[in-house]
């Protein structure tokens, strides 16, 4: 229906539980293992990108041609989604843009490094893992495949849980602040009360 900005998100084949994505196509699938494994140019997308690109939701087996620096690539439609109903930490839209979700490899057999630079990356851990120790083992040993000192990298590792921790901090202290607002207020009313008797 015309020419779009397009975002292009790669991934693994669990890349939907980072991007606010049901866990079951509305139609098709994901791609799977071998597609991944392989890098080939397939890719799902969400509902309301399908009917901006197509003016309806059924697409699958339909393509969608991306040129970046006049690399063009052509990705094979095989799922359609919708968006999780719960907001998500991890997942950004911008409204003027679609969306399509890749296998990693196929970004990195078709494209020079430079044309699709790593932003992000998102690791899930097992239930059992410390997320802490797991960020800093990820920093070192990023900082070792790249020849630099983890106090002069430019990288920036987060987790969950810290990011949790701090949102926490921001709520308890709000809520330390309301109750001492509320503790004045009563002072207050209680003299007002004394004052009229």
């Amino acid at each position: 229906k015309g020419d779009f900005s397009v975002i292009i998100k790669g991934g693994d084949t669990k890349d939907y539980l980072f991007n606010n994505i049901n866990d079951t196509p509305k139609y098709g699938r994901f791609y799977n293992e071998y597609e991944y494994e392989t890098g080939q140019m397939v890719c799902y997308i969400k509902d309301t990108d399908a009917i901006k690109l197509f003016g309806n939701t059924d697409v699958v087996g339909m393509t969608i041609e991306t040129t970046k620096s006049n690399a063009i690539l052509e990705y094979t439609i095989v799922g359609v989604v919708e968006e999780g109903k719960s907001s998500s930490l991890l997942s950004f839209d911008m409204p003027d843009s679609v969306i399509i979700y890749v296998p990693a490899t196929s970004m990195e057999q078709y494209l020079p490094a430079p044309l699709y630079p790593t932003q992000f990356l998102y690791l899930l851990a097992a239930p059992e893992a410390d997320s802490t120790v797991l960020s800093n083992d990820l920093l070192n040993d990023i900082c070792e495949r790249h020849n630099c000192k983890v106090e002069d990298a430019v990288y920036m590792v987060s987790s969950f849980d810290a990011e949790m921790d701090m949102i926490n901090g921001i709520i308890n202290g709000l809520t330390v602040f309301i109750a001492l607002i509320a503790s004045i207020s009563l002072i207050v009313g209680g003299v007002g009360v004394m004052n009229i008797m």
